[in-house]
């Protein structure tokens, strides 16, 4: 996990602001390093990331890329490798979409320029890589993690009780929320620029939406684009330091599609993790015969799994609910026998349906994919696209939820996120959205790369072979999905590879133990839904670790 802190003292010295911080020698300092420190300011980082900062160095400016990336061939090539870090030499700093584009992880960007004295702060493109911000009279602090800026602010922090509802009602946190009303997240595709002698903190988006704009080339000709172009986002990746990969495999297409083209050009070993094998495991193990490439299957047991998942839920600050942690117990066994593996996070396809097909998102569609409650909505944003409503969705959801997994999982291993491509995404969502509804284009691409071995073997959304886009259509477009996983568990068993029917005993049990913490957040009933109930413990949870400040609270 690539765990940073930056402190800026408005009044102070940093040594002085350091001396009457109480928090900052105690636990805060025992994880971190300091990377580089100037007279009001200074950055750590956690050195035990399993990925080497990069520091780019200049006659005026020094800045650093920090996070858990990979880099394209040919990209950096004078680096001079050091103990904690890789050092370029330029004469100038790059443009930050330069140096984005080369990358592929989440990450963010640290720059000081020594003229103008300012230091300048980039999130990723889509905000992937979570970063807080917390600024009062006397100081601003950023951070990846909630909790530190918690524990180094030495303030009074008042809980967002927006955020709670918004985690109880969407399953996570919207509209740049954290647990806290001082403290913000940072907004996607933004430079944050400090200037430290007037401590005046701005913000800009470099990049928005509006820069995709929808295409109307030949469908032939877009699927070889979108083919091309996610092949090079794999094969173009300098990867000298690493000699075998792994792939997570499941029933789903995104990890078919990654383990055919990674499978042709690197030494590849496939896993996938759930209580038993089942249909999706099953499907995994087909994927693999397939390609000729070694299959694991991790066993994840149910015994003790709120105890087990407690480290990951604390170290996202709960932003993650405890029924996505399905992994978590097998993170270091992962880290160990697959330390740089491909990732299908994000995928293909879009959240559009036919109603909602190439328009903006507005405040009368927002209902139906999110409760807003009394956030605010934020929909009229420049940095969302007039031409889809993913844009929209992508931060609201995705930001807020399953890119923290992939956060948390950086923390032990190097991950490849192929679909986190923006050149391969700038062309995605330039496709008409009605040739994406229900995964219409992303099946024809994989029906004209994809050998027919490959296409024979059933989809685990629909049950349904690839090669057949008609009968896949008309199943995604149904209720069969959800039909299918509703008969399977009420015969005990799940299409899934995690099956949670055997804890649903467990979890009624630790709603009743926590009744009283329940009873306080202003809930009389207990809700009837499995996932509703993982949001309730979870939130539970968090408030009792953030107020002692230790994972330690059961």
């Amino acid at each position: 996990m690539a765990k940073l802190l930056f402190i800026f003292s408005k009044n102070n010295s940093f040594q002085q602001w350091k001396l009457k911080s109480t928090a900052f020698n105690t636990s805060v300092s025992k994880d971190l390093n300091l990377v580089i420190e100037k007279n009001h300011w200074a950055l750590f980082y956690d050195h035990l990331t399993p990925v080497k900062p990069i520091k780019i160095q200049t006659p005026d400016a020094t800045a650093f890329i920090l996070g858990n990336f990979s880099f394209q061939k040919n990209t950096f090539n004078e680096r001079k490798e050091g103990k904690n870090c890789r050092t370029i030499f330029y004469k100038e700093l790059p443009d930050i979409k330069t140096v984005f584009n080369q990358l592929n992880g989440t990450y963010c960007y640290i720059g000081f320029n020594e003229i103008n004295n300012k230091v300048s702060i980039y999130t990723d493109y889509l905000g992937f890589f979570p970063l807080y911000l917390y600024q009062d009279e006397r100081q601003i602090i950023v951070s990846s993690e909630i909790k530190l800026i918690k524990e180094v602010a030495d303030g009074n922090l008042s809980w967002n009780t927006q955020a709670m509802q918004s985690y109880l009602d969407n399953g996570h946190l919207i509209s740049n929320q954290s647990w806290f009303t001082e403290i913000v997240r940072m907004r996607p595709a933004s430079m944050y620029s400090l200037d430290c002698e007037t401590s005046q903190l701005n913000r800009t988006y470099y990049w928005t939406w509006s820069e995709v704009s929808k295409t109307t080339r030949p469908i032939e000709e877009m699927l070889d684009s979108y083919y091309q172009l996610f092949k090079a986002g794999i094969s173009q990746l300098d990867q000298e330091d690493c000699n075998s990969f792994g792939v997570s495999l499941s029933g789903g297409l995104d990890s078919r599609v990654i383990a055919y083209i990674a499978s042709k050009t690197c030494n590849l070993n496939s896993f996938s993790f759930g209580n038993a094998v089942n249909y999706e495991i099953q499907i995994a193990q087909k994927v693999a015969k397939t390609l000729s490439i070694k299959h694991e299957f991790i066993q994840i047991g149910m015994s003790n799994w709120l105890e087990n998942r407690l480290g990951a839920f604390w170290k996202v600050d709960g932003l993650l609910h405890l029924g996505h942690l399905h992994e978590a117990p097998v993170h270091k066994y992962i880290a160990a026998s697959y330390p740089v593996y491909f990732h299908g996070f994000f995928g293909g396809g879009i959240y559009a349906n036919r109603s909602d097909a190439n328009s903006a998102m507005k405040p009368s569609l927002i209902s139906k994919y999110l409760k807003l409650g009394t956030s605010p909505d934020e929909s009229e944003d420049v940095f969302y696209s007039k031409q889809c409503i993913d844009s929209y969705l992508i931060d609201q959801k995705i930001r807020n939820q399953s890119a923290h997994s992939v956060y948390l999982l950086s923390s032990h291993c190097k991950l490849i996120l192929p679909y986190y491509n923006m050149n391969w995404m700038a062309l995605n969502y330039s496709i008409d959205d009605f040739f994406q509804l229900n995964h219409r284009f992303y099946l024809k691409f994989l029906n004209k790369y994809l050998p027919k071995q490959l296409l024979d073997i059933p989809w685990q959304r629909t049950g349904i072979p690839p090669q057949y886009i008609f009968l896949n259509l008309l199943a995604g477009s149904s209720r069969l999905p959800s039909i299918r996983e509703k008969i399977a568990q009420f015969f005990g068993s799940s299409k899934h590879f995690i099956n949670y029917n055997e804890i649903d005993r467990e979890l009624n049990q630790w709603l009743l133990h926590f009744k009283s913490e329940i009873r306080d957040l202003g809930i009389s009933r207990i809700p009837n839904s499995r996932e509703l109930k993982f949001r309730l413990v979870s939130l539970v949870l968090i408030i009792k670790m953030m107020n002692k400040n230790t994972q330690h609270v059961l």
